[in-house]
Order: C-alpha cells, then sequence, then structure tokens
C-alpha cells in the first residue's frame, strides 16, 4: 500500500481525490424536473457517483450534487428526485449526463435514450440495474456539493450488473462473487 501523506489543506484535498478514485462507485444519472406556465416541464439529469444508502427503515438515500449544478435548485423546488443506476453498457448514458458531448449525441439530452416517467412523474432510464423515487427530505451544502436526502418511496431492480466508476474510468463486475464472512 502507498502512503500519500498530506501536509497542508490542498494536499490533503489532491489525496482525498486520488484516494476516492480508488473506491469503485455505482454510476447514477440523478434527476428531476422545472416546471413552469410558459415552458411546461423541463427535465434535468446529471451523473452523479456519490450515491449512498443512509438508512434503511425508513428508506433513505443520498446524493451529492455539485454546488454548480442547476440541478440542486430545480431538485429543491420540485421537492423530489430520482436515481437510475446504470447498468453494464451504458456508459454512453453516463457520458451524455456528464456532460460530455459525442457526434449526435447532445449534452445532457434525453433524446437518445428510452426513459419512462416514474410515478412521480420525473425521469427513470429504461433498462437501469436499479431505479429509485425520492421525495426530498433534507438539503445540506457541504464545500463543493450539495448532499440531497431523499425518501425512498419507490423502488426497482433488474438482473443487470451496475456500470461502476473507478480509476477514472468505467468498470462492470467480473468474476465470481466473494461470500462475507459472518458478523
Amino acid at each position: 500500500m502507498s502512503d500519500d501523506v498530506a501536509a497542508d489543506s490542498a494536499e490533503v484535498a489532491r489525496a482525498f481525490v486520488k484516494a476516492c478514485s480508488r473506491t469503485a462507485t455505482p454510476v447514477t444519472i440523478v434527476t428531476s424536473a422545472d416546471v413552469s406556465r410558459e415552458l411546461g416541464q423541463r427535465e434535468l439529469g446529471q451523473t452523479v457517483s456519490a450515491f449512498s444508502r443512509v438508512s434503511d427503515d425508513p428508506p433513505v438515500l443520498g446524493v451529492c450534487i455539485q454546488q454548480r449544478s442547476p440541478l440542486n435548485d430545480v431538485i429543491a423546488v420540485r421537492e423530489a428526485f430520482n436515481v437510475s443506476v446504470l447498468a453494464a453498457g451504458q456508459d454512453r448514458v453516463a457520458d451524455t449526463f456528464a456532460g460530455r458531448e459525442a457526434p449526435g449525441r447532445p449534452r445532457f439530452s434525453f433524446r437518445d435514450d428510452e426513459w419512462s416517467g416514474g410515478s412521480n412523474g420525473l425521469p427513470l432510464l429504461d433498462g437501469a440495474a436499479v431505479s429509485f423515487e425520492c421525495g426530498l427530505l433534507g438539503v445540506q451544502d457541504i464545500g463543493t456539493h450539495v448532499l440531497h436526502l431523499g425518501r425512498v418511496v419507490t423502488a426497482r431492480h433488474g438482473d443487470a450488473d451496475p456500470l461502476v466508476h473507478l480509476r477514472g474510468s468505467y468498470r462492470t463486475l467480473a468474476g465470481e462473487s466473494c461470500p462475507i464472512a459472518p458478523a
């Protein structure tokens, strides 16, 4: 194991980001929608890898979204958001909602993939490994990100393996699962 010792706050931040990149995280698309009389419903989505189960009872999850994202304000006003955990092979969707433009695939566009409306009317990606519909439970500004806590009102899953992010690239789960030792 390499020991990256950090002395000042800038070094700690760099070491933290480097260490986090070596932790596999699920790749998700967080969605919500802005509703106005003039424009109707405008759907927004963003690729997010800072996603976690927070509580089982009540079921709560957390997502962290960069401070500068317009999705933060939309979630606050709508008081709801959905999370689609991408399946292996959905890396193009992840790139689209991470703001990477590809030929014929505009950034942050819902048009090139199949989306369905959840029971809350917000987009859920068809074929996602897992999806959640959430009512907003709480919001906390934390440094570079905003933490949104969502009370899960609907959870769905299929059999697809999730897409994960590790060391700066998308990966899939491969190989045999390891048994968990009894507690």
